[in-house]
């Protein structure tokens, strides 16, 4: 009768303990909603595969990547071979399966042709979960366009397409060190079109650039595959020849480039004849370095437009390759003066010395100041102001203001307001000068108020121009593709005003553009960087908020466990704050802290909250909760290895841990911290089967066990930490009962339940 009345007992205990497992099923389905949820929420793709590299899950982000029409349902169990079948041949599937075996992450990138979306270029991280994979992926196309972007602008011409100058330097300085290397000649070819002004007066510079386009495509077809042909600037271009056999190799290609140039350029339905003087500077015998052989076929150029244009010439240098002669070098650069512009060097040289700041800086502000204090400073201008519509595109500002020295102190006296500080809106009353150069149109006035009123009173342009003794006030407008977005203003004390000066201007123009547009895509890369940072600050954000999530559930249903999890989470903080690891591990050690024991979501309320001793069966179902929390946090994609420090938080140094029996080196550090932690809270609190020990009680115990079932590192710090007062006392909790010294036997196995 006994029997039966234990069997029956017995069966209620069993279909108790199933109605619970059942609740908790139930638990664990809402779980793993939320953690579905979660999944979606991450901006970048987020895969998981198992031991054998089979689909598992995927998010809404993931399955967008991926160029294969099926939907995830026809995904899911899938071998990722099957997905992706040239990750064979790549030897990306080798290196999924290294990860796996090793456990060390891997980063790549990946282009991708998707049928909706176009190309794709993917940064990859691929890292061990559990016993499979996880990969996220992270959509970077924006910002690898914007950075091709950027230095495509900063070493080609954006007229031509071809190499510039800094880019052309480069590669002669390398062409020049293998020809040393190899006992080579090389030879650099300057080529300047003729009667090039000439066109862009009669057709516009619209058509003057389509000319050059076509230029530097003719020269390209006559280019082997080592060559290089470069626009050097203004209509100038210039080639490297490496590997020749000597001159009459140099000699016969500008024989072809003459004879080529004779065949007409179709442009805008006109047929354009353009020749070319060609000068040709070789290595050894005319130069050995970059500026000395440029600079003799720059000369050697000359020499044919003075005998006549049409034709190429050798450079006669001195012996052993010496740079020609000053009075030679004068003579030649002098013959480039064809009009009375007095500062055309000077201009050249503020050219090159602007565009190497545009090419060395994305700050637009800085380019401005440059070009107006060379416009006053070097070009003679009495005043230069630079003026561009604001980013709401609403108002004119003054970007950029510079006055000749004996101007400045008296200027904002005379006005009564500072010039630096003009501001308009956009839809101002503009007078016909300003409203010419908007179109695109440079204009020249006499009078100051012609180009300034009414921005500037009529008494203050006089009072200006008296004081300035200006002659001439330009307005060149400042363009950004075909859009005018603001001007250049100059005044000159010179009676005349000539064509090459205001080529120069527009030219200077032009580069402050250039600057805007290098200004506007570091802008945009800078903002795509940002956004970057911000969505992984959305990442941390949820799974901060997936923390806390699963966090309150177990508090829901165990309050005792709840608080347990924020002591333990704190003590382990500052275990390794004393141990001196990073901050970066130190918050991952927080979050295993407070997850630690998320598996007790299938443990019956019944036996966690039970006040006497548990019994066997019990226990069992009490030692399966670092399983369960592995299981349910394997699939979040945390930076720091969460699940596997849960899963071992209850494993000792001699191996009599559970729930795998691991021991030494095989237990994470994390794991051993936050192991420690736990032990150190659940003897010191109240448990539900016991009255509180008291730290002291848990200290001792650690420390009886150091070496055995603890870190001997891990439980010096600790006991570092409650060697702090202020540490020690926040601990403390009054009233606690005194223990009685059988209870301490818990501490020295394993069958504490925290």
């Amino acid at each position: 009768m006994n029997e039966f009345v234990k069997i029956r007992e017995q069966t209620r205990e069993s279909e108790g303990l199933q109605a619970e497992r059942n609740r908790s099923e139930k638990v664990m389905g809402e779980a793993n909603q939320i953690l579905n949820k979660f999944m979606d929420s991450v901006v970048d793709g987020l895969a998981l595969f198992d031991s054998e590299l089979n689909l598992v899950e995927m998010n809404r982000t993931a399955l967008s990547t991926n160029p294969r029409r099926p939907g995830k349902e026809g995904l899911l169990g899938k071998n990722i071979l099957e997905i992706a079948p040239d990750l064979k041949r790549t030897g990306r599937y080798d290196r999924y399966l290294e990860v796996i075996k090793t456990g060390k992450p891997f980063f790549g990138e990946d282009l991708v042709i998707h049928h909706k979306f176009g190309d794709r270029q993917l940064a990859v991280k691929s890292f061990k979960v559990g016993e499979g994979l996880g990969i996220v992926t992270a959509d970077i196309t924006g910002l690898r366009k914007a950075a091709e972007a950027i230095s495509r602008l900063a070493y080609y011409d954006h007229v031509t397409g071809l190499p510039n100058r800094m880019l052309f330097n480069d590669r002669l300085t390398l062409a020049l060190s293998q020809a040393h290397r190899k006992k080579q000649k090389l030879a650099v070819m300057f080529l300047d079109l003729d009667y090039f002004k000439s066109i862009n007066d009669a057709l516009g510079h619209s058509a003057g650039d389509k000319l050059l386009r076509a230029v530097g495509d003719r020269l390209r077809s006559f280019m082997r595959g080592g060559d290089t042909v470069a626009r050097f600037g203004g209509d100038e271009f210039l080639l490297i020849l490496p590997e020749i056999s000597g001159e009459e190799h140099a000699a016969r290609l500008a024989q072809r480039i003459l004879q080529a140039f004779r065949e007409p350029f179709m442009l805008n339905n006109h047929k354009l004849h353009v020749s070319t003087s060609i000068g040709i500077a070789t290595y050894p015998s005319d130069g050995k370095d970059t500026d000395t052989l440029v600079k003799n076929a720059d000369i050697a150029m000359y020499e044919v437009k003075k005998c006549g244009r049409n034709s190429y010439q050798f450079c006669s240098s001195g012996e052993d390759g010496e740079e020609l002669s000053e009075p030679e070098l004068c003579e030649a650069e002098s013959r480039q003066k064809e009009a009375p512009f007095p500062e055309e060097l000077a201009g050249l040289r503020l050219l090159q010395q602007i565009t190497g700041v545009v090419l060395g800086t994305f700050d637009s502000g800085n380019v401005f100041r440059q070009i107006t204090d060379g416009l006053v400073h070097c070009l003679g201008y009495t005043s230069a102001l630079i003026l561009t519509l604001d980013g709401g595109k609403k108002r004119f500002e003054v970007r950029a203001l510079s006055l000749q020295r004996r101007l400045s102190p008296q200027i904002d006296k005379k006005l009564g307001f500072s010039l630096g500080n003009l501001s308009f809106p956009k839809d101002s009353r503009l007078n016909g000068a300003m409203r010419s150069a908007m179109r695109g149109r440079v204009v020249v006035t006499k009078t100051l108020a012609e180009i300034a009123y009414p921005l500037i009173s009529r008494k203050a342009c006089s009072t200006l121009q008296e004081l300035a003794r200006t002659k001439n006030h330009i307005v060149v407008p400042l363009g950004l593709e075909t859009k005018m977005v603001g001007a250049i203003l100059v005044t000159s004390p010179r009676e005349q005003v000539s064509e090459q000066e205001l080529t120069m201007l527009q030219t200077l123009a032009r580069v402050a553009g250039q600057a805007i547009k290098s200004a506007d895509l570091h802008s945009q890369a800078r903002h795509s960087e940002e956004a970057l940072r911000r969505t992984l600050k959305t990442v941390r954000r949820t799974l901060e908020g997936a923390v806390r999530i699963l966090s309150s559930i177990v508090a829901a249903r165990d309050p005792y466990t709840g608080a347990h999890q924020q002591r333990v989470a704190n003590l382990a903080c500052a275990i390794g704050k004393e141990m001196g690891l990073s901050e970066e591990k130190i918050e991952g050690i927080r979050i295993v802290g407070l997850l630690h024991d998320v598996g007790k979501v299938v443990v019956p309320v019944e036996i966690l909250s039970k006040p006497g001793p548990i019994n066997p069966l019990e226990l069992s179902v009490v030692k399966d909760h670092p399983r369960v929390g592995y299981d349910i946090l394997m699939g979040l994609d945390f930076p720091w290895p969460v699940a596997e420090i849960v899963y071992q938080h209850h494993e000792r140094l001699d191996g009599s841990g559970y729930p795998r029996g691991l021991s030494g080196s095989e237990i994470l550090l994390e794991a051993r911290i936050s192991g420690l932690a736990d032990v150190v809270e659940a003897v010191s609190h109240h448990r539900p089967y016991r009255p509180a020990l008291g730290i002291d009680w848990a200290l001792d115990g650690i420390s009886r066990n150091r070496g055995t079932l603890y870190d001997p590192e891990v439980v010096d710090a600790c006991l570092a930490v409650f060697a702090k007062n202020g540490f020690r006392s926040r601990w403390t909790q009054k009233g606690m009962a005194k223990p009685k010294k059988i209870l301490f036997k818990g501490l020295q196995g394993v069958g504490l339940l925290d």
